[in-house]
């Protein structure tokens, strides 16, 4: 479990679109069980607890990121909607820092004023940055966006595992391929399993039956990432090639060990000599 508070000022002009995006943020809070407390002082501050899981409380911030704009253009008040949406993501912007611990620098006594803005700062909720595969990065974080999208029942399954499977090859070229050599994706994944880079983390560390439990737990990490990697490469075939139906089913199985297989890729991605 994990939580985080954030405190605030606002002008009392935007009290509507203050108490609409705290309405809608304990709305959604419940799907993801998050607990939230908060308080609008009638001086116009407020005060605002989150405690839930550490991956509910990201997945939570980015579904206010991609909601609150939409919610606080459609509140009365005296400012545009243009206006209205930068509020909310002034308001975004202000919970991701907290939650960054981004106002840590500033004195005990500072207290920041939510303001509109044009951007939010923000962190997806599965982070896969190959730091030193820079020319992957664009591209990496359309699959970030994707693997959010997944909480949200907003991505096809077929396209996900698609996606996933586009992210990982990438990822595996620059892993242990760099000289461009051609190889298949079951090739690559031998290899990154030869060097011992694949790893993946079982959902409740729950070993499956093929996974030798008297090794080492790098080895079984090392393992179990090929196992899953060599599942993904299956059942793309059986979505793109075949039509067949599958990809629900294996992503509600294997969704938490295959992003963890691809967070881990990237630690060793590199970008060509």
């Amino acid at each position: 479990m994990a939580s985080f508070d954030a405190l605030f000022k606002f002008r009392a002009a935007d009290r509507a679109l203050v108490d609409a995006c705290l309405a809608a943020t304990r709305r959604r809070s419940k799907k993801f069980g998050v607990r939230i407390r908060s308080r609008v002082s009638e001086y116009n501050y407020v005060h605002v607890l989150f405690d839930g899981q550490t991956y509910a409380l990201d997945i939570l911030l980015e579904r206010l990121r991609r909601d609150l704009p939409t919610i606080a253009e459609a509140t009365p008040c005296e400012r545009t909607p243009r206006d209205r949406r930068r509020v909310a993501l002034g308001l975004v912007d202000i919970l991701n820092r907290y939650r960054g611990g981004l106002y840590e620098r500033y004195g005990e006594d500072w207290v920041p004023t939510l303001r509109a803005k044009r951007a939010a700062a923000y962190s997806l909720p599965h982070e896969v940055f190959p730091y030193e595969a820079p020319s992957l990065q664009d591209r990496l974080l359309v699959t970030m966006d994707m693997l959010a999208s997944w909480h949200y029942d907003e991505v096809a399954p077929e396209v996900l595992v698609e996606e996933i499977h586009t992210a990982a090859e990438l990822l595996l070229e620059a892993s242990v391929n760099r000289r461009a050599k051609r190889l298949s994706f079951a090739q690559l994944v031998d290899a990154a399993h030869e060097r011992r880079i694949l790893h993946a983390y079982p959902a409740d560390y729950v070993w499956p039956s093929t996974i030798d439990p008297s090794t080492g737990i790098e080895d079984r990490l090392n393992d179990f990432g090929r196992t899953v990697l060599l599942g993904l490469k299956d059942q793309r075939k059986e979505s793109k090639h075949r039509g067949a139906p599958g990809a629900a089913e294996w992503l509600s199985r294997n969704f938490w060990p295959v992003v963890s297989v691809l967070e881990h890729l990237a630690l060793h991605a590199k970008d060509g000599e």
